[in-house]
């Protein structure tokens, strides 16, 4: 999945899915950062159930980060990071 594209949007990314672009929903560029961690800190509702339905790991968790100016612990799962947003995630059963 084209992580720029599912930054900046939601319905492209969505409609490439939903035409059968297989996926790698284990793929990270950056600390364990999977697809399903950038749509859920970024609050595409539709794309995370796209992406959980797809059987994307609702508990992997991103690792330990140096960022420009701090550190940030891992850990963080999809719900960590759309919750520390205060993003109010419906896709939680």
């Amino acid at each position: 999945m084209n992580y720029f594209l599912a930054l900046y949007d939601e319905d492209l990314s969505t409609a490439i899915i939903q035409r059968g672009k297989e996926l790698d929903l284990t793929d990270s560029i950056v600390g364990g950062f999977t697809p399903l961690h950038y749509v859920a800190d970024n609050d595409m509702q539709s794309l995370v159930a796209l992406l959980l339905e797809r059987k994307a790991d609702l508990e992997a968790s991103t690792e330990d980060l140096r960022v420009v100016g701090h550190y940030e612990s891992g850990g963080r799962t999809p719900l960590h990071l759309a919750c520390i947003k205060g993003f109010s995630p419906r896709w939680i059963r």
